[in-house]
């Protein structure tokens, strides 16, 4: 088994700075895969109930701003923290991997991937884009660890330029530089799509059908979630290789069946490496 900056966007949501708290000779993110990893060897709990608010406060802060936490994010602390006690959340996960993939699904997704999308360097070592990514990893490790890991189809919708999918070709390897949503039940996506009289003269609709089969690129997250959906969340630059390709210009509308691309030991020490 092996181990798995800032931009002038908008303040929401804000990360502690380096200058606003003391340099410790091992980072914050190192210090919880480290913990991460001590547990789940010794089939441990990952972490443990929470026993107070400033106790599930203090989890988040190194790199959480206190007042985005409590002023706007969009989910609700204290629900949050009842919520990791009640589903026994701490047996796979720290509080800030809970946190963290909460916080990315209802409110800070379209900050972080606009982010992510200029296609900078630097916006892939932003401190909630690695805490996002090593949050994912966790879970994904943790699945694979304990044999929980099944492979299956899962399905994304979105709204695209259609100059902007016409260069896709059937065997082909195709990356995002961004996270990536897929839903284990095909109808979920269809409130992503859109009718096409709505449809802009320059956009079609694109259902995404992915076979999912390698563990290490990815998360089910459907336990963190309160709206249903079985989800799996896929880190930025995740491979998949296009097997399939069916387009209806009639209809305004893109099928694009892939695959995850299988990925060797030292990609996964890589990524993990570059977050810390």
């Amino acid at each position: 088994m092996f181990a798995i900056n800032k931009i002038n966007f908008n303040q929401i949501p804000t990360y502690q700075s380096d200058t606003q708290r003391a340099s410790p000779p091992l980072s914050s993110i190192e210090k919880q895969h480290i913990n991460f990893l001590d547990s789940l060897y010794a089939n441990e709990n990952i972490s443990h109930p929470l026993h107070s608010y400033d106790e599930a406060l203090a989890l988040l802060t190194p790199i959480f701003d206190k007042d985005y936490v409590e002023n706007k994010s969009k989910i609700n602390f204290v629900s949050t923290m009842n919520q990791f006690n009640q589903l026994e959340g701490y047996k796979k996960c720290h509080f800030i991997d809970w946190y963290s993939i909460q916080d990315y699904q209802y409110s800070s997704y379209t900050y972080l991937n606009s982010m992510l999308k200029l296609g900078a360097a630097v916006n892939h070592h932003h401190p909630l884009v690695a805490q996002l990514n090593l949050s994912l990893m966790h879970l994904s490790l943790f699945d694979n660890y304990h044999s929980q890991f099944t492979p299956r189809m899962v399905y994304r919708g979105e709204v695209r330029k259609a100059a902007d999918m016409m260069f896709l070709q059937t065997n082909s390897s195709y990356k995002l530089d961004t996270f990536f949503s897929t839903y284990e039940i095909p109808d979920k996506v269809i409130p992503y799509l859109k009718e096409k009289k709505t449809l802009a003269n320059d956009k079609i609709n694109v259902l995404y059908e992915i076979q999912y089969t390698e563990p290490l690129v990815g998360a089910n997250i459907s336990a963190l979630l309160k709206n249903g959906k079985h989800a799996v969340l896929f880190w930025p630059k995740t491979e998949f290789i296009i097997t399939n390709i069916k387009t209806n210009p009639i209809d305004k509308n893109m099928t694009i069946r892939m695959t995850t691309a299988n990925v060797e030991q030292h990609e996964w020490d890589n990524l993990l490496h570059s977050l810390f």
